[in-house]
């Protein structure tokens, strides 16, 4: 018996270790209190998530949304 696995999604999502700068970014934008937040949260930081989750934590309008969305 063989099993397979694919994934599929968009081309920004074919990189999965998130870039420096964009995990910079979310930090910038949203303060050191949600990564704080997060690790309490799910036990790990930013540099743990892919890079397609590290672009939607930069996209989201502020940390209470992403609180919000993430409990």
């Amino acid at each position: 018996m063989t099993g397979i696995t694919t994934l599929t999604g968009r081309s920004y999502s074919a990189k999965f270790a998130p870039e420096p700068s964009l995990i910079q970014a979310v930090r910038d934008k949203h303060g050191n209190d949600l990564e704080t937040w997060w690790r309490q949260e799910f036990g790990y930081g930013f540099d743990r998530l892919t890079q397609s989750e590290v672009r939607y934590l930069e996209r989201s309008p502020d940390a209470d949304t992403i609180r919000k969305k993430s409990g």
